[in-house]
């Protein structure tokens, strides 16, 4: 239930006592028991956790009373772990993460991973505790990994979408949407970007201006926030 909501039933998660009751005792009971009547089976808990219209609920806050977290009366805005937002980009850039043969559960401290859980490492107790450092929002506009993710030579997605002859800009610009944020441009999204990327003069002028857009969409709050 954390995992899904940033806040569990029970908080801290690993303070179960009586001192400490969960916020919903009949949802945690209920959950309880479907668990262990179908053999403890994960997979099960998950989709039910994801079928429930808590689960599903939008972020947007309609009622003074969805402010407090512990109703889960609307969907909570988080940030994603340090993993998540490696892998989110990685998959977004076409970024080729190698791991150890000999042991692929070690992490090398000095591979962008491994920079990546050290910059954005978090010792709240709750994700939705978590805050954001300025050394994290300034390697995230400044950064080798995010500078060369949305450079040309680089970042595959980016070489892929502008070398590609037979794409107009407006289809080079959808690519780029879905690549970082999973959808295409809304119609007032892609009139100002169309814009921005046709008005350079030249190619190279017009392949960089859609390494631009691409770098403002991973800077996006979209891209950054589980929401």
């Amino acid at each position: 239930w954390a995992q899904f909501f940033g806040r569990g039933l029970v908080h801290p998660t690993d303070d179960f006592s009586e001192n400490n009751p969960p916020s919903h005792p009949e949802v945690l009971q209920l959950l309880a028991d479907q668990f262990a009547a179908h053999d403890f089976d994960l997979t099960f808990l998950i989709r039910a956790i994801a079928a429930t219209k808590v689960y599903q609920r939008s972020s947007v806050r309609t009622h003074a009373s969805q402010s407090d977290s512990t109703t889960f009366a609307r969907a909570a805005v988080r940030g994603l772990t340090h993993e998540q937002f490696f892998d989110s980009l990685a998959e977004a850039v076409g970024f080729y993460q190698p791991y150890r043969r000999d042991n692929p559960f070690v992490i090398d401290s000095e591979s962008p991973l491994g920079r990546f859980i050290e910059l954005f490492r978090n010792d709240a107790e709750s994700a939705l505790d978590q805050r954001s450092p300025i050394q994290q929002a300034l390697a995230l506009m400044n950064g080798d990994f995010v500078g060369d993710a949305t450079s040309l030579t680089p970042s595959r997605t980016l070489r892929a979408v502008t070398e590609f002859p037979l794409m107009s800009p407006e289809e080079r610009l959808e690519t780029v949407f879905l690549a970082a944020l999973s959808r295409p441009p809304a119609d007032h999204e892609m009139e100002v970007f169309a814009e921005y990327v046709t008005q350079a003069e030249g190619p190279e002028q017009r392949a960089s201006a859609l390494a631009d857009v691409f770098w403002a969409l991973l800077n996006s709050s979209e891209f950054l926030l589980n929401h």
